[in-house]
């Protein structure tokens, strides 16, 4: 049966609505509220900006906030929310929830196979459980708690990997950018020497550079737009995993760890694109003088199709068997 919320008073309906971060979806933890009004957490936000522009854009509206020069660790603490933050906390017992079925019968027994917090009118007025896997919620949350627990480093693993990914797909784009401006100095030194002949063979193959430079810098930034959506994704999943072990009571545990077991599902078949070696990858080939000025090299010979970042699924696949 449904359950009434363990918070189910007013303090908390206020919370849900004007004390919750949009970016994490937790209680606002160190808010700061930008020029908009709009309030978030001081990780959230620090997640969010990348640290180079002097002004702060909000995540919901859009609107730049160039009053603390881009620095997130400038603006001011909103000490109200903090106090409100606090107040809500103190609200939140160990208490078991209401049945939303029966008035005042609180839920005590937990279905693993429906997953569902039950109470003992609910197993004695219906059938639909008479099969199932019934235990008391203090025997099964530790072990579900623990559960979550030991996914914890995988999350934590993974998150190595992004970062790695996006510091190899840096290292890749920097070294295009280098290897982009020697072969134009080396196009340009040709045509000096053929400048007669050649000119239109340089801007041929300057323009062949441009549409090189074109594809690659989208091939770069489509890499790091789906590794940056997957670490934000991945950082939302340990926030909630990590919120769901340190702060939630046993019954509010149980009622996100279905959601949580979905997060584990998606992190078991989730893998990171393949970047190809070749991206960095570009020379400039001198012709025979008088008879060609020359070609652009845009692949390397590899022992086999080599790319920089590959990784798989599989081990986290065999750790997510029998896990639920």
């Amino acid at each position: 049966m449904a359950t009434k919320g363990g918070h189910n008073s007013s303090l908390w309906s206020f919370a849900e609505e004007h004390l919750t971060c949009s970016i994490c979806y937790n209680l606002f933890d160190t808010p700061k509220t930008l020029a908009c009004l709009h309030s978030f957490c001081e990780n959230c936000l620090l997640r969010c900006h990348d640290g180079y522009s002097e002004e702060i854009m909000c995540p919901v509206c859009r609107q730049a906030d160039s009053t603390t020069f881009g620095a997130v660790e400038n603006i001011t603490t909103d000490f109200k929310l903090v106090n409100m933050v606090e107040s809500v906390r103190k609200e939140d017992k160990q208490a078991a929830p209401f049945c939303s079925e029966h008035d005042e019968k609180l839920c005590r027994v937990y279905c693993q196979t429906c997953e569902e917090l039950l109470c003992l009118n609910c197993l004695a007025e219906s059938d639909d459980h008479r099969e199932h896997v019934l235990e008391e919620v203090r025997e099964v949350v530790a072990g579900k708690r623990q559960a979550v627990k030991d996914h914890m480093p995988q999350y934590q693993t993974f998150m190595k990997e992004i970062a790695v990914a996006l510091n190899q797909t840096d290292t890749l784009e920097r070294d295009f950018e280098l290897a982009l401006d020697r072969t134009s100095k080396e196009v340009e030194e040709q045509a000096e020497k053929e400048i007669a002949k050649v000119n239109a063979a340089k801007n041929k193959l300057l323009d062949e550079l441009q549409q090189i430079q074109t594809t690659r810098k989208e091939r770069f930034a489509e890499n790091k737009l789906e590794i940056t959506g997957m670490r934000s994704t991945f950082m939302g999943i340990i926030d909630r995993a990590a919120d769901a072990i340190q702060e939630s009571n046993d019954f509010d545990f149980l009622k996100r760890y279905s959601k949580l077991s979905n997060d584990f599902q998606y992190l078991t078949f989730s893998s990171l694109p393949s970047i190809d070696a070749n991206a960095s990858f570009l020379k400039f080939k001198s012709g025979d003088l008088g008879t060609s000025f020359g070609s652009l090299l845009t692949k390397q010979d590899l022992p086999i199709h080599k790319t920089i970042t590959n990784y798989r699924a599989k081990g986290r696949q065999r750790k997510w068997q029998g896990w639920r």
